[in-house]
Protein backbone atom coordinates (compact mmCIF):
# COMPACT_ATOMS: atom_id res chain seq x y z
CA UNK A 1 0.00 0.00 0.00
CA UNK A 2 1.41 3.80 -0.76
CA UNK A 3 0.06 7.06 -0.27
CA UNK A 4 1.10 10.58 -1.34
CA UNK A 5 2.06 13.28 0.96
CA UNK A 6 3.93 16.35 -0.12
CA UNK A 7 7.88 16.45 0.17
CA UNK A 8 8.64 20.28 0.80
CA UNK A 9 12.42 21.24 0.27
CA UNK A 10 13.35 25.19 0.44
CA UNK A 11 12.21 26.32 -2.88
CA UNK A 12 10.15 23.39 -4.17
CA UNK A 13 7.53 21.05 -3.48
CA UNK A 14 6.56 18.53 -5.25
CA UNK A 15 4.29 15.19 -4.74
CA UNK A 16 6.12 12.08 -4.29
CA UNK A 17 5.28 8.67 -3.25
CA UNK A 18 5.63 8.13 0.39
CA UNK A 19 6.71 4.41 -0.58
CA UNK A 20 5.00 1.79 1.67
CA UNK A 21 3.30 2.90 4.66
CA UNK A 22 4.86 2.06 8.47
CA UNK A 23 1.53 0.23 9.07
CA UNK A 24 0.31 -2.14 7.20
CA UNK A 25 -2.98 -2.46 5.24
CA UNK A 26 -5.78 -3.20 8.03
CA UNK A 27 -8.17 -6.19 7.44
CA UNK A 28 -11.09 -4.87 5.45
CA UNK A 29 -12.98 -6.81 8.54
CA UNK A 30 -11.06 -5.15 11.57
CA UNK A 31 -11.41 -1.72 9.42
CA UNK A 32 -14.99 -1.52 8.96
CA UNK A 33 -15.91 -3.19 12.54
CA UNK A 34 -13.45 -0.38 14.45
CA UNK A 35 -14.92 2.72 11.94
CA UNK A 36 -18.25 0.68 13.04
CA UNK A 37 -17.38 1.18 16.84
CA UNK A 38 -16.45 4.67 16.41
CA UNK A 39 -19.44 5.80 14.99
CA UNK A 40 -21.25 4.45 17.67
CA UNK A 41 -19.78 5.69 20.33
CA UNK A 42 -19.34 9.06 18.50
CA UNK A 43 -23.34 9.41 17.99
CA UNK A 44 -23.87 7.41 22.12
CA UNK A 45 -21.71 10.67 23.28
CA UNK A 46 -23.81 12.79 21.35
CA UNK A 47 -27.66 11.50 21.04
CA UNK A 48 -27.75 10.12 24.42
CA UNK A 49 -30.44 12.06 26.58
CA UNK A 50 -29.95 15.17 24.06
CA UNK A 51 -32.80 16.75 25.10
CA UNK A 52 -31.67 16.64 28.48
CA UNK A 53 -28.51 17.62 28.89
CA UNK A 54 -27.28 19.87 28.59
CA UNK A 55 -30.73 21.35 30.93
CA UNK A 56 -32.68 23.51 29.53
CA UNK A 57 -32.56 25.43 26.50
CA UNK A 58 -30.31 28.87 25.53
CA UNK A 59 -31.62 31.89 24.11
CA UNK A 60 -29.21 31.08 21.47
CA UNK A 61 -30.81 28.01 20.65
CA UNK A 62 -34.40 29.92 20.80
CA UNK A 63 -33.17 31.73 18.13
CA UNK A 64 -32.07 28.85 15.70
CA UNK A 65 -35.36 27.42 16.26
CA UNK A 66 -37.69 30.61 15.75
CA UNK A 67 -35.49 31.73 12.46
CA UNK A 68 -35.85 27.41 11.55
CA UNK A 69 -39.92 28.57 11.77
CA UNK A 70 -39.10 31.64 9.62
CA UNK A 71 -37.18 29.32 7.13
CA UNK A 72 -40.39 27.54 6.67
CA UNK A 73 -42.97 30.76 6.53
CA UNK A 74 -41.06 32.42 3.96
CA UNK A 75 -38.40 30.43 2.40
CA UNK A 76 -35.33 32.62 2.92
CA UNK A 77 -34.24 34.71 5.82
CA UNK A 78 -31.18 35.62 4.04
CA UNK A 79 -27.23 34.52 4.67
CA UNK A 80 -27.34 36.62 8.25
CA UNK A 81 -29.51 36.47 11.31
CA UNK A 82 -28.91 39.67 13.20
CA UNK A 83 -30.36 38.07 16.23
CA UNK A 84 -28.75 36.70 19.58
CA UNK A 85 -25.98 39.66 18.31
CA UNK A 86 -25.86 38.15 14.66
CA UNK A 87 -24.61 35.09 13.23
CA UNK A 88 -24.70 32.78 9.62
CA UNK A 89 -27.68 31.65 8.46
CA UNK A 90 -26.66 28.24 6.63
CA UNK A 91 -27.00 25.62 9.47
CA UNK A 92 -29.93 26.80 10.46
CA UNK A 93 -31.65 25.70 7.06
CA UNK A 94 -30.80 22.23 8.18
CA UNK A 95 -32.70 22.77 11.31
CA UNK A 96 -36.20 23.78 9.24
CA UNK A 97 -37.05 19.95 8.05
CA UNK A 98 -36.20 18.98 11.87
CA UNK A 99 -38.75 21.80 12.90
CA UNK A 100 -41.26 20.46 10.30
CA UNK A 101 -41.59 16.90 11.90
CA UNK A 102 -40.57 17.40 15.40
CA UNK A 103 -42.04 21.14 16.29
CA UNK A 104 -41.33 23.68 19.08
CA UNK A 105 -38.88 20.88 21.26
CA UNK A 106 -35.40 20.96 22.74
CA UNK A 107 -34.65 17.93 20.22
CA UNK A 108 -35.60 20.17 17.14
CA UNK A 109 -32.92 22.18 17.39
CA UNK A 110 -29.95 20.13 18.96
CA UNK A 111 -30.62 17.07 16.68
CA UNK A 112 -29.02 18.39 13.18
CA UNK A 113 -25.85 19.71 15.08
CA UNK A 114 -25.66 15.78 17.21
CA UNK A 115 -25.83 14.71 13.29
CA UNK A 116 -23.02 16.77 11.60
CA UNK A 117 -20.56 15.94 14.91
CA UNK A 118 -21.17 12.50 14.31
CA UNK A 119 -20.50 12.79 10.60
CA UNK A 120 -17.47 14.77 11.63
CA UNK A 121 -15.99 12.22 13.11
CA UNK A 122 -16.34 10.19 9.66
CA UNK A 123 -15.20 13.15 7.66
CA UNK A 124 -12.04 13.10 9.68
CA UNK A 125 -11.31 9.79 8.99
CA UNK A 126 -11.99 9.65 5.45
CA UNK A 127 -9.57 12.99 5.25
CA UNK A 128 -6.23 11.35 7.63
CA UNK A 129 -7.38 7.74 5.94
CA UNK A 130 -6.72 9.66 2.03
CA UNK A 131 -3.79 11.92 3.22
CA UNK A 132 -1.92 9.10 5.96
CA UNK A 133 -2.78 5.38 6.27
CA UNK A 134 -5.34 3.91 7.81
CA UNK A 135 -4.35 3.19 11.37
CA UNK A 136 -3.78 6.96 12.58
CA UNK A 137 -6.71 7.65 10.28
CA UNK A 138 -8.51 5.19 13.12
CA UNK A 139 -6.75 6.86 16.25
CA UNK A 140 -7.68 10.49 14.54
CA UNK A 141 -11.40 9.34 14.36
CA UNK A 142 -11.63 7.97 18.14
CA UNK A 143 -10.17 10.91 19.33
CA UNK A 144 -12.31 13.18 18.12
CA UNK A 145 -15.62 10.89 19.00
CA UNK A 146 -14.37 10.86 22.33
CA UNK A 147 -13.55 14.98 22.09
CA UNK A 148 -15.69 16.64 24.93
CA UNK A 149 -15.17 20.33 22.94
CA UNK A 150 -16.37 18.38 20.08
CA UNK A 151 -19.49 16.52 22.12
CA UNK A 152 -20.36 20.19 23.99
CA UNK A 153 -21.37 21.87 20.74
CA UNK A 154 -22.54 18.72 19.12
CA UNK A 155 -25.04 18.42 22.03
CA UNK A 156 -26.20 22.15 21.94
CA UNK A 157 -28.38 23.73 19.59
CA UNK A 158 -25.77 26.66 17.81
CA UNK A 159 -24.86 26.45 13.90
CA UNK A 160 -21.50 25.90 15.83
CA UNK A 161 -21.01 22.41 15.55
CA UNK A 162 -21.25 22.10 11.67
CA UNK A 163 -18.11 24.10 11.09
CA UNK A 164 -14.98 21.69 11.61
CA UNK A 165 -17.14 19.34 9.44
CA UNK A 166 -17.38 21.83 6.62
CA UNK A 167 -13.13 22.88 7.84
CA UNK A 168 -12.41 19.22 7.21
CA UNK A 169 -13.92 19.24 3.24
CA UNK A 170 -11.77 22.35 3.22
CA UNK A 171 -8.93 20.66 4.29
CA UNK A 172 -9.32 17.69 1.81
CA UNK A 173 -9.80 20.04 -1.44
CA UNK A 174 -7.01 22.47 -0.36
CA UNK A 175 -4.65 19.09 0.27
CA UNK A 176 -6.01 17.58 -3.03
CA UNK A 177 -5.54 21.12 -5.03
CA UNK A 178 -1.84 20.83 -4.06
CA UNK A 179 -1.74 17.07 -5.24
CA UNK A 180 -3.56 17.41 -8.49
CA UNK A 181 -2.19 20.88 -9.76
CA UNK A 182 -5.36 20.76 -11.73
CA UNK A 183 -7.38 24.30 -11.75
CA UNK A 184 -10.19 23.08 -10.99
CA UNK A 185 -9.07 21.53 -7.61
CA UNK A 186 -8.10 24.72 -6.84
CA UNK A 187 -11.71 26.43 -7.43
CA UNK A 188 -13.42 23.54 -5.80
CA UNK A 189 -11.02 24.40 -2.40
CA UNK A 190 -11.47 28.17 -2.56
CA UNK A 191 -15.45 27.31 -3.18
CA UNK A 192 -15.64 25.42 -0.13
CA UNK A 193 -13.66 27.56 2.06
CA UNK A 194 -16.14 30.08 0.65
CA UNK A 195 -19.09 28.15 1.95
CA UNK A 196 -17.37 28.59 5.57
CA UNK A 197 -18.42 32.14 5.49
CA UNK A 198 -22.31 30.97 5.84
CA UNK A 199 -21.39 28.67 8.91
CA UNK A 200 -19.95 30.97 11.66
CA UNK A 201 -18.66 34.29 12.45
CA UNK A 202 -15.03 33.36 13.25
CA UNK A 203 -14.88 31.42 9.48
CA UNK A 204 -12.80 34.29 8.02
CA UNK A 205 -9.80 33.82 10.16
CA UNK A 206 -9.48 30.02 9.35
CA UNK A 207 -10.15 31.18 5.75
CA UNK A 208 -7.44 32.97 6.02
CA UNK A 209 -5.36 30.36 7.37
CA UNK A 210 -6.12 27.79 5.06
CA UNK A 211 -5.85 29.80 1.82
CA UNK A 212 -2.22 30.99 2.81
CA UNK A 213 -1.46 27.24 3.68
CA UNK A 214 -2.25 26.67 -0.12
CA UNK A 215 -0.90 29.95 -1.75
CA UNK A 216 2.39 29.97 -0.04
CA UNK A 217 3.40 26.35 -0.55
CA UNK A 218 2.51 26.47 -4.08
CA UNK A 219 4.43 29.79 -4.87
CA UNK A 220 7.37 27.45 -3.89
CA UNK A 221 6.62 24.45 -6.19
CA UNK A 222 8.32 24.18 -9.38
CA UNK A 223 5.41 24.88 -11.71
CA UNK A 224 5.44 27.92 -14.37
CA UNK A 225 4.68 31.06 -12.34
CA UNK A 226 1.76 31.53 -15.08
CA UNK A 227 0.31 28.53 -13.68
CA UNK A 228 0.72 29.31 -10.03
CA UNK A 229 -1.14 32.74 -10.69
CA UNK A 230 -3.76 30.89 -12.71
CA UNK A 231 -4.65 28.48 -9.43
CA UNK A 232 -4.45 31.33 -6.98
CA UNK A 233 -6.88 33.53 -9.09
CA UNK A 234 -9.21 30.23 -9.39
CA UNK A 235 -9.07 30.04 -5.57
CA UNK A 236 -10.08 33.33 -4.81
CA UNK A 237 -12.76 33.51 -7.69
CA UNK A 238 -14.27 30.64 -6.62
CA UNK A 239 -14.53 31.97 -2.94
CA UNK A 240 -15.87 34.86 -3.62
CA UNK A 241 -18.56 33.25 -5.59
CA UNK A 242 -19.40 31.44 -2.94
CA UNK A 243 -19.45 33.91 -0.50
CA UNK A 244 -21.14 36.64 -2.49
CA UNK A 245 -24.47 36.82 -0.94
CA UNK A 246 -23.04 37.29 2.62
CA UNK A 247 -20.54 40.07 1.16
CA UNK A 248 -23.34 41.58 -0.32
CA UNK A 249 -24.99 41.62 3.02
CA UNK A 250 -21.73 42.76 4.90
CA UNK A 251 -20.77 45.62 2.39
CA UNK A 252 -24.41 47.33 3.25
CA UNK A 253 -24.72 49.72 6.20
CA UNK A 254 -27.69 49.41 7.34
CA UNK A 255 -27.05 45.62 8.18
CA UNK A 256 -24.66 46.70 10.45
CA UNK A 257 -22.78 43.49 9.97
CA UNK A 258 -19.67 44.29 11.89
CA UNK A 259 -21.37 45.24 14.88
CA UNK A 260 -20.81 41.62 16.18
CA UNK A 261 -16.96 41.71 15.87
CA UNK A 262 -17.00 45.50 17.07
CA UNK A 263 -18.27 45.12 20.30
CA UNK A 264 -16.35 41.70 21.52
CA UNK A 265 -13.16 43.12 20.01
CA UNK A 266 -9.95 42.89 21.98
CA UNK A 267 -9.00 46.62 20.45
CA UNK A 268 -12.06 48.15 21.76
CA UNK A 269 -11.96 47.16 25.24
CA UNK A 270 -10.20 49.67 27.99
CA UNK A 271 -8.10 46.66 29.60
CA UNK A 272 -6.48 46.70 25.93
CA UNK A 273 -6.66 50.61 25.75
CA UNK A 274 -5.17 51.34 29.25
CA UNK A 275 -1.93 49.05 28.30
CA UNK A 276 1.02 52.01 27.90
CA UNK A 277 3.03 50.99 24.95
CA UNK A 278 3.92 48.24 22.15
CA UNK A 279 5.60 45.77 24.34
CA UNK A 280 3.14 45.57 26.92
CA UNK A 281 0.38 45.03 24.56
CA UNK A 282 2.27 42.67 22.78
CA UNK A 283 3.15 40.66 26.33
CA UNK A 284 -0.85 40.96 26.83
CA UNK A 285 -1.32 39.31 23.52
CA UNK A 286 1.03 36.49 24.31
CA UNK A 287 -0.88 35.90 27.64
CA UNK A 288 -3.83 35.49 26.05
CA UNK A 289 -2.88 32.88 23.97
CA UNK A 290 -1.37 30.63 26.49
CA UNK A 291 -4.52 31.30 28.49
CA UNK A 292 -6.61 29.69 25.62
CA UNK A 293 -5.05 26.32 26.17
CA UNK A 294 -5.11 27.04 29.81
CA UNK A 295 -8.96 27.61 29.99
CA UNK A 296 -9.51 24.34 27.32
CA UNK A 297 -7.55 22.14 29.28
CA UNK A 298 -8.92 23.10 33.00
CA UNK A 299 -11.30 25.64 32.54
CA UNK A 300 -9.40 28.48 34.46
CA UNK A 301 -12.08 30.61 33.87
CA UNK A 302 -15.41 29.17 32.42
CA UNK A 303 -17.48 30.97 29.91
CA UNK A 304 -21.14 31.56 30.66
CA UNK A 305 -21.71 32.25 27.10
CA UNK A 306 -22.39 28.37 26.66
CA UNK A 307 -21.17 26.50 29.21
CA UNK A 308 -17.44 25.96 28.14
CA UNK A 309 -14.94 25.06 30.85
CA UNK A 310 -16.93 24.57 33.34
CA UNK A 311 -15.07 20.78 32.61
CA UNK A 312 -11.79 19.85 30.51
CA UNK A 313 -12.96 19.90 26.93
CA UNK A 314 -9.41 18.30 25.97
CA UNK A 315 -8.01 15.63 28.37
CA UNK A 316 -4.24 15.60 29.14
CA UNK A 317 -3.57 12.62 27.19
CA UNK A 318 -4.70 13.45 23.90
CA UNK A 319 -3.60 16.67 24.42
CA UNK A 320 0.17 15.69 25.16
CA UNK A 321 0.08 13.68 21.77
CA UNK A 322 -1.02 16.59 20.28
CA UNK A 323 2.33 18.35 21.27
CA UNK A 324 3.85 15.19 19.80
CA UNK A 325 2.56 15.59 17.02
CA UNK A 326 3.12 18.97 16.62
CA UNK A 327 6.81 18.23 17.10
CA UNK A 328 7.52 14.98 15.10
CA UNK A 329 9.62 17.54 12.47
CA UNK A 330 10.00 14.17 10.70
CA UNK A 331 6.36 13.95 9.92
CA UNK A 332 6.18 16.65 6.32
CA UNK A 333 3.58 15.57 4.91
CA UNK A 334 1.27 18.21 3.86
CA UNK A 335 -1.78 17.04 6.52
CA UNK A 336 0.79 17.14 9.21
CA UNK A 337 1.59 20.52 8.33
CA UNK A 338 -1.88 21.81 7.53
CA UNK A 339 -2.72 20.36 11.29
CA UNK A 340 -0.14 22.31 12.58
CA UNK A 341 -1.01 25.54 11.15
CA UNK A 342 -4.38 25.69 11.66
CA UNK A 343 -3.93 24.54 15.67
CA UNK A 344 -1.24 27.38 15.73
CA UNK A 345 -3.09 29.95 14.10
CA UNK A 346 -6.78 29.51 15.16
CA UNK A 347 -6.25 30.21 18.73
CA UNK A 348 -6.11 34.19 17.57
CA UNK A 349 -9.46 34.11 17.14
CA UNK A 350 -9.44 34.09 21.51
CA UNK A 351 -6.90 37.00 21.79
CA UNK A 352 -8.48 39.31 19.28
CA UNK A 353 -12.02 38.68 20.75
CA UNK A 354 -13.08 38.55 24.37
CA UNK A 355 -16.01 35.72 26.17
CA UNK A 356 -16.39 32.68 24.20
CA UNK A 357 -13.17 31.65 24.15
CA UNK A 358 -13.93 27.66 22.83
CA UNK A 359 -16.32 28.80 20.67
CA UNK A 360 -14.06 30.88 18.11
CA UNK A 361 -11.03 28.90 17.53
CA UNK A 362 -13.37 25.36 17.69
CA UNK A 363 -12.48 24.89 13.71
CA UNK A 364 -8.88 23.75 15.52
CA UNK A 365 -10.29 20.68 16.93
CA UNK A 366 -10.13 18.21 14.10
CA UNK A 367 -6.62 19.38 13.56
CA UNK A 368 -5.99 18.64 17.37
CA UNK A 369 -6.78 15.45 16.62
CA UNK A 370 -4.87 14.61 13.70
CA UNK A 371 -2.32 15.93 15.18
CA UNK A 372 -3.21 13.66 18.34
CA UNK A 373 -3.27 10.38 15.99
CA UNK A 374 0.16 11.64 14.35
CA UNK A 375 1.56 11.51 17.79
CA UNK A 376 0.39 8.31 18.63
CA UNK A 377 1.71 7.09 15.58
CA UNK A 378 5.12 8.58 16.35
CA UNK A 379 5.82 7.11 19.83
CA UNK A 380 4.70 3.80 18.37
CA UNK A 381 7.58 4.03 15.48
CA UNK A 382 10.19 5.29 17.95
CA UNK A 383 9.62 2.57 20.06
CA UNK A 384 9.55 0.09 16.95
CA UNK A 385 12.61 1.35 15.74
CA UNK A 386 14.54 0.59 19.27
CA UNK A 387 13.72 -3.04 20.58
CA UNK A 388 10.77 -4.97 21.45
CA UNK A 389 10.47 -4.34 24.57
CA UNK A 390 10.52 -0.46 23.87
CA UNK A 391 7.77 -1.38 20.76
CA UNK A 392 5.44 -2.83 23.51
CA UNK A 393 5.81 -0.55 26.13
CA UNK A 394 4.93 2.17 23.39
CA UNK A 395 2.16 0.27 21.64
CA UNK A 396 0.52 -0.54 24.99
CA UNK A 397 0.98 2.84 26.45
CA UNK A 398 -0.76 4.59 23.37
CA UNK A 399 -3.43 2.15 23.62
CA UNK A 400 -3.97 2.74 27.40
CA UNK A 401 -4.38 6.48 26.68
CA UNK A 402 -6.61 6.20 23.90
CA UNK A 403 -8.85 3.78 25.97
CA UNK A 404 -8.88 6.00 28.57
CA UNK A 405 -9.68 8.97 26.63
CA UNK A 406 -13.38 8.39 26.53
CA UNK A 407 -14.10 7.08 30.09
CA UNK A 408 -12.87 10.44 30.87
CA UNK A 409 -14.60 12.32 28.90
CA UNK A 410 -17.82 10.32 30.13
CA UNK A 411 -16.63 11.68 33.89
CA UNK A 412 -16.03 14.78 32.96
CA UNK A 413 -18.76 15.51 30.76
CA UNK A 414 -21.87 13.49 31.99
CA UNK A 415 -20.74 13.68 35.40
CA UNK A 416 -18.86 17.00 36.40
CA UNK A 417 -20.73 19.26 34.10
CA UNK A 418 -23.97 17.92 33.74
CA UNK A 419 -23.84 18.23 37.70
CA UNK A 420 -22.39 21.69 38.16
CA UNK A 421 -25.33 24.10 39.17
CA UNK A 422 -23.55 26.66 36.55
CA UNK A 423 -24.95 24.55 33.25
CA UNK A 424 -28.24 24.86 34.56
CA UNK A 425 -27.98 28.87 34.99
CA UNK A 426 -26.13 29.02 31.17
CA UNK A 427 -29.23 26.75 30.02
CA UNK A 428 -31.75 28.57 31.59
CA UNK A 429 -33.52 25.43 33.34
CA UNK A 430 -35.71 27.48 35.45
CA UNK A 431 -37.20 29.22 32.17
CA UNK A 432 -37.54 26.26 30.42
CA UNK A 433 -39.47 24.28 33.13
CA UNK A 434 -41.81 27.25 33.30
CA UNK A 435 -42.82 27.02 29.66
CA UNK A 436 -43.04 23.91 29.89
CA UNK A 437 -45.90 24.15 32.21
CA UNK A 438 -47.14 26.90 30.77
CA UNK A 439 -47.66 24.80 27.57
CA UNK A 440 -50.19 22.64 29.66
CA UNK A 441 -52.37 25.64 30.41
CA UNK A 442 -55.24 26.00 28.07
CA UNK A 443 -55.34 28.85 25.89
CA UNK A 444 -57.77 31.28 26.95
CA UNK A 445 -56.15 31.79 30.84
CA UNK A 446 -54.20 34.55 31.13
CA UNK A 447 -50.87 33.92 32.31
CA UNK A 448 -48.60 36.38 34.72
CA UNK A 449 -44.57 35.80 34.32
CA UNK A 450 -42.76 37.19 37.26
CA UNK A 451 -38.40 36.84 36.49
CA UNK A 452 -35.97 39.80 37.32
CA UNK A 453 -33.55 37.58 34.65
CA UNK A 454 -35.94 36.75 32.07
CA UNK A 455 -38.29 38.66 29.76
CA UNK A 456 -41.46 36.99 28.92
CA UNK A 457 -39.95 37.88 25.44
CA UNK A 458 -37.14 35.70 25.63
CA UNK A 459 -35.54 33.76 22.42
CA UNK A 460 -36.28 30.01 24.49
CA UNK A 461 -40.01 30.95 25.10
CA UNK A 462 -40.31 32.93 21.88
CA UNK A 463 -39.29 29.39 20.45
CA UNK A 464 -40.68 26.83 22.62
CA UNK A 465 -44.44 28.39 23.04
CA UNK A 466 -44.84 31.01 20.29
CA UNK A 467 -48.21 31.57 21.22
CA UNK A 468 -48.39 31.55 24.79
CA UNK A 469 -51.20 34.31 26.51
CA UNK A 470 -48.38 35.35 28.60
CA UNK A 471 -47.44 38.83 29.70
CA UNK A 472 -44.34 40.31 31.88
CA UNK A 473 -45.69 41.56 34.86
CA UNK A 474 -42.48 41.64 37.11
CA UNK A 475 -40.83 44.98 37.54
CA UNK A 476 -37.31 44.62 36.27
CA UNK A 477 -38.65 44.32 32.68
CA UNK A 478 -41.00 47.99 32.78
CA UNK A 479 -44.61 46.14 33.64
CA UNK A 480 -46.72 49.31 34.18
CA UNK A 481 -48.80 47.24 36.81
CA UNK A 482 -46.22 45.04 38.36
CA UNK A 483 -48.42 44.22 41.56
CA UNK A 484 -50.25 40.65 41.72
CA UNK A 485 -53.79 42.20 41.01
CA UNK A 486 -55.31 40.66 38.03
CA UNK A 487 -55.83 43.04 35.40
CA UNK A 488 -59.32 44.60 34.00
CA UNK A 489 -61.04 42.33 32.04
CA UNK A 490 -59.04 39.17 32.57
CA UNK A 491 -60.26 36.53 34.77
CA UNK A 492 -58.85 32.88 36.32
CA UNK A 493 -55.22 34.39 35.45
CA UNK A 494 -51.86 31.87 36.16
CA UNK A 495 -49.34 33.77 37.96
CA UNK A 496 -45.80 32.31 37.13
CA UNK A 497 -42.87 32.99 39.60
CA UNK A 498 -39.62 32.31 39.32
CA UNK A 499 -36.37 33.31 41.46
CA UNK A 500 -36.63 35.87 44.05
CA UNK A 501 -40.51 36.23 42.76
CA UNK A 502 -41.09 32.68 44.32
CA UNK A 503 -42.09 34.39 47.24
CA UNK A 504 -44.47 36.36 46.76
CA UNK A 505 -46.77 32.68 46.78
CA UNK A 506 -47.98 32.81 50.07
CA UNK A 507 -49.19 36.54 49.16
CA UNK A 508 -51.10 35.23 46.52
CA UNK A 509 -53.11 32.17 48.43
CA UNK A 510 -53.97 34.93 51.23
CA UNK A 511 -55.29 37.24 48.50
CA UNK A 512 -57.33 34.36 46.31
CA UNK A 513 -57.73 31.40 48.51
CA UNK A 514 -59.15 28.32 46.77
CA UNK A 515 -56.60 28.48 44.14
CA UNK A 516 -53.77 25.35 43.02
CA UNK A 517 -50.34 26.19 44.18
CA UNK A 518 -47.74 24.69 41.78
CA UNK A 519 -44.11 23.34 42.09
CA UNK A 520 -42.05 23.46 39.59
CA UNK A 521 -39.24 20.38 39.06
CA UNK A 522 -35.70 20.63 41.08
CA UNK A 523 -33.27 22.76 39.52
CA UNK A 524 -29.80 22.80 40.44
CA UNK A 525 -29.63 26.86 39.63
CA UNK A 526 -32.18 27.55 41.84
CA UNK A 527 -31.34 25.25 44.67
CA UNK A 528 -35.26 24.32 44.81
CA UNK A 529 -38.55 24.36 42.63
CA UNK A 530 -37.43 25.80 39.16
CA UNK A 531 -40.78 28.24 39.57
CA UNK A 532 -43.84 28.61 41.85
CA UNK A 533 -47.14 29.11 39.94
CA UNK A 534 -50.96 29.43 41.06
CA UNK A 535 -53.70 28.71 39.33
CA UNK A 536 -56.62 31.25 40.21
CA UNK A 537 -59.77 29.47 42.36
CA UNK A 538 -63.05 29.56 40.08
Amino acid sequence: MQFHGLKFGVREIQWVKLGPTYFPMLPARFRLASIAFILILAAVLRFWNLSGLPTGLHGDEGVVGYEARRILQTGSIGPYSPDALGQPTGPIYLVAPVLLVLGNEIITVRLVPALLGTLSVLALFGLIRRFSDEKTALAGAFILAALAWHIHYARIGFPLESWPLVCIFVAWTTLGALEKSDWRWWALAGWVNGCGFYVYNAHPLFFGAAASFALVWEAKSTAAWTKKIAFGAAYVVAALVAANFLIRYALDPLNNYGSHFSMYSTWNQSSWQALPDFGARASFLIARYFSFWGNILVGLTPDYVDGAGLAPLIAPPVFALAVVGMLSFSRRDALTQFSRWIVLVMPLAAVVTIEAFARRPFALAPFLCVLSAVGAAQIVRWGRAKNPLAAKAATWGVAALLVWTPFATFRAYFGTFAHDSRQNWVFCDELTRSIEYMKTLPPERPIYFYSSRWSILYETRRFLAPDLNALNRSREFGAQNSGLTPLAGQSRPVWVLLDSYKTEIDALKARFPGGKEVQGPFSASANGAAFVAYEAPQ
